[in-house]
């Protein structure tokens, strides 16, 4: 089973963050990804060899960082430069820098998806209960045009009144099917213009509110079954 983890980095990456993870499992299943070109990164030494630079990549946009797509311009940089980011492996995962990633916790992960290859897992770090953010800025009237346009995209009947009663993954941590990565970012494309016009033009609240859109829909991926189930995992800020 292929996992690869992508490491967000904007500046520092404190080695610590890889103290409890053996080099077999860097070399084989995780990637430092430098965002933002405008701000220098300082990477040990010792894992130089694994870092990729979004502007190095043939697809490359500046302008989503640029607009505060802060930690979300690697999904799309994954899903965009598919042939090497994406496709070779069957799960994708992001994490933050400063976030642990022990032998544990990709051991058990490896473990879930060995034992369980005919169901499709989101892997997450924490969660919290959706009415908690659905109800500030957009509100919930913004997030019901957000679940029409998911409903109209994949012939779903969802309705406003079982989300805000459900968990969602939060903070950014995440590993899924890479289909269902896929499938996030082209919902994304769809609703990320209806989340900037409720934002008034602005993208200052834009980050808080794609970290919302994206955990909805995996929540609706699972309504859907297209997801299985969701599995939290023991990731810790170092």
């Amino acid at each position: 089973m292929s996992v690869r983890w992508y490491y967000v980095i904007h500046d520092d990456f404190p080695l610590n963050c890889l103290y409890e993870t053996n080099l077999k499992f860097i070399d084989e299943n995780i990637r430092l990804l430098g965002v933002n070109a405008q701000i220098p990164k300082n990477i040990p030494t010792l894992l130089q060899d694994y870092v990729i630079h979004e502007r190095q990549l043939p697809w490359y946009n500046p302008f989503l960082q640029y607009n505060n797509f802060s930690q979300d311009s690697p999904y799309y940089h994954v899903v965009k430069n598919a042939p090497i980011m994406l496709d070779p492996f069957e799960y994708v995962g992001f994490i933050p820098a400063k976030s642990k990633l022990s032998n544990q916790t990709l051991y058990s992960m490896q473990a879930k998806i060995s034992e369980n290859p005919e169901k499709k897992f989101l892997f997450y770090a924490e969660h919290m209960i959706a009415y908690d953010r659905l109800t500030q800025h957009i509100g919930i009237h913004g997030w019901e045009l957000v679940i029409k346009k998911y409903n109209e995209m994949y012939g779903s009947n969802h309705d406003i009144t079982r989300a805000i009663a459900s968990m969602i993954p939060i903070k950014n941590i995440f590993a899924v099917p890479k289909d269902i990565l896929k499938e996030m970012i082209h919902f994304a494309e769809k609703t990320v213009p209806i989340l900037f016009e409720l934002l008034g033009y602005k993208t200052d609240l834009l980050p808080y509110h794609t970290e919302i859109l994206y955990s909805l829909f995996f929540m609706m991926q699972g309504w859907d079954r297209k997801l299985s189930e969701m599995v939290k995992l023991p990731i810790q800020d170092v």
